[in-house]
């Protein structure tokens, strides 16, 4: 999972993007879908799901864009971020692969 822009203004950004990448290495086909859980400088946790499925061809990759909205009442500071995709009941990314962050820093 990547993000960007990884800093935002507040008061003139609306949003970042996060971009999921998933690699199905098997010659199945696997359906399953994205999570994601950010947890604020204040120490807040905004989990979502998509409710959508994503399908992945067998010896195929994702690419999947969705976008996290701030606004007036988003916190100033660091944002991580836990990407998910769950697959017969369970987190199949890397490690490596599903964790990352982004700043709101304060507008001028």
């Amino acid at each position: 999972m990547s993000i960007f822009p990884k800093k935002l203004i507040k008061g003139k950004d609306n949003f970042t993007t996060f971009h999921m990448k998933i690699y199905n290495n098997s010659d199945e086909v696997i359906n399953g879908q994205i999570k994601y859980k950010v947890i604020m400088p204040n120490g807040k946790i905004d989990e979502f799901n998509l409710n959508r499925i994503e399908q992945i061809e067998g010896k195929s990759e994702l690419n999947e864009y969705d976008n996290y909205y701030i606004n007036a009442t988003s916190p100033i500071g660091r944002y991580y971020v836990e990407g998910t995709f769950w697959w017969n009941g369970m987190n199949v990314l890397s490690e490596t692969n599903e964790n990352d962050f982004f700043d709101v820093i304060e507008g001028v």
